[in-house]
């Protein structure tokens, strides 16, 4: 009796372990199609952080750095 459910117990581990991994891959196919690519076309559409779609405009211009000592020892 102890070695028939020891073998239906490592069988069913195999089975279960195969089924397993058989749900990881489906889930992890599915959160890549529903969530990932979508949020990748949505921002690869909307975005342009370098503004590369539009030449006219400057890129983002930054204040000019004072380059004296005491403003060096000033930036804590």
């Amino acid at each position: 009796m102890k070695e028939t459910a020891r073998l239906a117990w490592d069988r069913f581990k195999i089975i279960a372990g195969i089924v397993g991994d058989v749900q990881g891959q489906f889930f992890a196919t599915l959160f890549y199609f529903t969530i990932l690519v979508p949020f990748g076309l949505i921002a690869r559409l909307t975005g342009d952080p370098l503004r590369l779609r539009h030449p006219d405009q400057a890129w983002l211009t930054k204040d000019p750095v004072d380059h004296r000592l005491e403003a060096a020892k000033r930036q804590g």
